[in-house]
């Protein structure tokens, strides 16, 4: 009996390799294969990279004659590099791969009170631009102090981009917002130029031709309805101040070619019933008290203003 158990333990085991050699098991398949290199996600603008013509999607495989095969090994290979090299680039492109160089730049590194300083200055021209205000009236003062503001930014930059974070993203901030500032500097001074290359006579047409077709309204409302008489005379002073600041004759001519193109206008305003009329007088009296206003504060203020005698 025992020699029939022992006998049947030595046939289980000597059969068991055998059976653990057929045996067979699955697992989870995903069917990719993985290149090595390291996988570009964005680009700075205007740094080394670009300037080389890598593109986001871009593989790294090589180095300055080191494989790549991860993205921490493309970091390490560039912070080993020196500053102003030229070095080889491999990339593969969409499956193809190609041959590219890129001269390194560099990078700011601060740190302690340095770092507190340099933050001070970038904060410091942030507040200033933010002072300005986004606005096309910006006159001379405005587009000098954002060129002073500009320039100073740029001396910054000569440096390089500065590697701490908080610093980056003030440096990140700056750059996006002269970029935004820049366009309505140069939009101000194309139209500040434009003014200049205008004529006198189209300068005193843009100025002051519609405000003597107001004023034509006007008399017509005072001569219709007394009521608007106070504003009629009102509207008189202020333009007599207007046109002080242009040559007399200069303002003649223009008025007498207003008031023949009014005439049209003035027809048209005597086939008008008296209710139509009286609510366009209406809105006439209340848009030369809107200009009127503001002139009449600032000579309460002050003396009155000079006007031209010679």
């Amino acid at each position: 009996m025992k020699r029939a158990l022992v006998a049947t333990l030595l046939l289980m085991l000597a059969s068991y390799p055998a059976a653990a050699q057929n045996e067979s098991s699955t697992r989870a398949y995903f069917g990719v294969q993985l290149q090595p290199g390291a996988l570009v996600g964005a680009v700075e603008e205007n740094g080394p990279a670009q300037a080389a013509g890598i593109a986001p999607g871009d593989l790294i495989i090589s180095f300055d004659g080191k494989v790549i095969k991860s993205s921490d090994e493309l970091l390490q290979a560039v912070a080993a590099g020196q500053i102003g090299k030229e070095v080889v680039i491999a990339v593969v492109r969409r499956g193809k791969e190609g041959m590219t160089t890129a001269t390194l730049g560099q990078r700011l590194v601060l740190s302690g009170a340095a770092l507190d300083e340099y933050r001070r200055k970038l904060d410091g021209i942030l507040q200033e631009l933010g002072s300005l205000g986004a606005s096309t009236a910006w006159g001379r003062s405005e587009l000098q102090k954002f060129s002073d503001l500009l320039g100073q930014f740029d001396e910054l930059k000569k440096a390089a981009p500065p590697e701490e974070g908080v610093a980056r993203n003030l440096w990140d901030r700056l750059d996006r917002e002269f970029q935004v500032y820049k366009l309505l500097a140069d939009n101000v001074r194309r139209q500040r130029e434009a003014q200049r290359d205008q004529s006198p006579e189209a300068m005193i047409e843009e100025q002051l031709g519609p405000l003597y077709v107001d004023y034509m309204m006007l008399q017509v409302c005072a001569a219709r309805f007394q009521e608007f008489e106070k504003a009629r005379a009102g509207f008189r002073e202020f333009l007599k101040n207007k046109q002080a600041a242009f040559p007399a004759d200069a303002t003649e001519r223009l008025w007498n070619a207003v008031a023949v193109k009014f005439q049209k206008v003035e027809s048209a305003l005597d086939r008008t019933g008296a209710v139509q009329l009286y609510g366009a007088c209406e809105q006439a009296s209340k848009q030369a008290a809107a200009l009127v206003t503001p002139v009449a504060a600032e000579q309460t203020s002050g003396p009155p203003l000079r006007r031209k005698d010679f």
